[in-house]
C-alpha cells in the first residue's frame, strides 16, 4: 500500500514537470499543503486585418485628369508663316492631388507649350498654353503637347492642334486646264477657279494668254458657292477656245494676275487637241500629248517603231514633204497600210515608221524636254503634223 502511494506520487510529479507547474494530483495525492493554481496562458492580441487595395484607394483618394472641352483644337485653314497659340485647361476631377510633368512636344522646331501649375488639388485647373509655327504647306497638319500625370488610369495627357496649311491664293485645276478633244468647227469652254480659304483681301486683276484663240471672262463667286467650297473669297474664270484652232495639239500658258494687296502672278497650261481629219495611234503613243514614248534601247543598235495614221475626208494619198527634226539620227517614213480593208475613197490608213540610226552617242529625251518634230505633208487639211518623242538610249 505504501509502495503504491509512492508510485502514484512519482507519476503525478513527472506529469506536473511536463507542463512546468506543480499541481496537486487529482487521484487522491494530497500533501496537506494548499494547491497552487496554474496561471492561464495569455491570449495573444488579434492581428490587424490588412486593408484591401480598393479600400485603401477609397481611404486616401484618387487623382483624375480631364482636359476641359476636349483634347483637340482645330484651327481650320491657314497659310505658311503664321504663328498661333491655344490654351487648354486640365482639371483634377479626382479626390487626391494630381501631379503634372511636361513631356517633349511632337515637333520640337514648330511646337512648344507651358503649363502654369504642376500640382492640382481636387477641382483645381491648370492652363497649358500651346504655341505652333507653320513652316510648310501640309493639308494634314497635326502636332501634340504631352503631359505626364499620376492619374492611375491615364499616365499621359496629349493636347492636339490640327488644321490645313494651304496657299493664300489657289488657282484650280492645278497644273493644267484641258479642253479635251475639239469637234470640227465648234468652240469649247472650260471653267477654272481662283479662291482663298485664308483671306478675303485680294482682287483678280487680269487673265491673259499669248494665243488669240483663247478668251476669258471672270465673275465673283456667290455666297452659296463660297460656302460650298469652304473658302472666304473666290472667282469663276471661264476660258473659251475658238472654233478655228488648227488640227493637232493646242497648248498655251494662262497667266492670272492677283492683287493681295501686293501683285502676284499664277500660271497654268491650257491644252486641247483637234483631231480633224487625222488620228494617230499605236504602241507608246499618247494622243492627248501628241507624244511617242520609245522604250529604253541601245543607241549603238538601230531601232524602228511603228505608228498608225488614219485620215478621213482627205481623198488624195498623204505623203511627207518635209521633216524638221533637231536630231538627224531620227527619220520618218509614211506608207499606205495595205492591210486596211477600208482603204478606199477618203478613208485611209497609213503606217508611220520612226527610225533611229545607230550611234555611239546617247539619246535622252524626257517628258520635260522631248524631241520636237514637225512633219509637213502634201495635203492642206493636214498640212503640218507636230509630235514629240521621249526616249532613253545610253551606250
Amino acid at each position: 500500500m505504501v509502495w503504491s502511494t509512492i508510485n502514484i506520487w512519482s507519476q503525478c510529479f513527472v506529469n506536473c514537470l511536463a507542463i512546468g507547474v506543480l499541481t496537486s494530483c487529482a487521484m487522491g495525492c494530497d500533501s496537506g499543503t494548499p494547491q497552487a493554481t496554474a496561471p492561464k496562458p495569455e491570449t495573444p492580441a488579434a492581428a490587424a486585418t490588412p486593408a484591401t487595395p480598393a479600400k485603401a484607394d477609397a481611404a486616401k483618394g484618387k487623382p483624375k485628369a480631364e482636359v476641359l472641352g476636349g483634347d483637340t483644337f482645330d484651327f481650320g485653314s491657314t497659310e505658311v508663316g503664321q504663328q498661333f497659340e491655344h490654351v487648354f485647361e486640365i482639371k483634377n476631377v479626382g479626390t487626391a492631388d494630381l501631379t503634372l510633368e511636361k513631356g517633349p512636344p511632337s515637333c520640337s522646331t514648330c511646337t512648344s507649350f507651358e503649363v502654369d501649375k504642376l500640382l492640382l488639388k481636387p477641382n483645381e485647373i491648370a492652363k497649358a498654353t500651346v504655341k505652333w509655327h507653320v513652316k510648310s504647306e501640309n493639308l494634314e497638319f497635326r502636332q501634340y503637347a504631352p503631359v505626364k500625370t499620376n492619374d492611375p488610369d491615364q499616365a499621359e495627357v496629349k493636347m492636339h492642334v490640327k488644321g490645313k496649311i494651304v496657299k493664300r491664293i489657289v488657282l484650280e485645276p492645278v497644273g493644267q486646264w484641258s479642253f479635251g478633244d475639239l469637234a470640227e468647227g465648234q468652240s469649247k469652254e472650260f471653267v477654272g477657279t481662283l479662291t482663298s480659304a485664308v483671306s478675303d483681301k485680294f482682287e483678280l486683276e487680269s487673265v491673259t494668254s499669248t494665243s488669240p484663240k483663247l478668251k476669258f471672262t471672270s465673275t465673283p463667286m456667290s455666297a452659296e458657292k463660297l460656302a460650298e467650297l469652304k473658302v472666304k473669297k473666290g472667282y469663276n474664270i471661264k476660258a473659251e477656245l475658238s472654233a478655228d484652232v488648227p488640227v493637232g495639239q493646242f497648248s498655251d500658258t494662262v497667266t492670272v494676275k492677283v492683287l493681295t494687296p501686293e501683285p502676284i502672278s499664277l500660271k497654268v497650261d491650257a491644252v486641247a487637241k483637234r483631231s480633224g481629219p487625222l488620228q494617230i495611234f499605236g504602241p507608246g503613243w499618247h494622243e492627248e500629248r501628241m507624244q511617242l514614248a520609245l522604250s529604253a534601247f541601245d543607241p549603238k543598235e538601230p531601232l524602228v517603231s511603228r505608228l498608225f495614221m488614219y485620215t478621213r475626208g482627205v481623198p488624195d494619198e498623204l505623203k511627207i514633204v518635209k521633216v524638221d527634226c533637231p536630231d538627224n539620227r531620227f527619220t520618218f517614213e509614211l506608207k499606205p497600210d495595205t492591210k486596211f480593208k477600208g482603204q478606199a475613197g477618203d478613208h485611209r490608213r497609213y503606217e508611220l515608221f520612226v527610225k533611229v540610226a545607230p550611234s555611239n552617242r546617247e539619246a535622252v529625251y524626257t517628258a520635260l524636254k522631248p524631241l520636237r518634230v514637225e512633219i509637213e505633208t502634201n495635203q492642206d487639211k493636214v498640212k503640218q503634223i507636230k509630235l514629240k518623242i521621249t526616249c532613253q538610249a545610253i551606250p
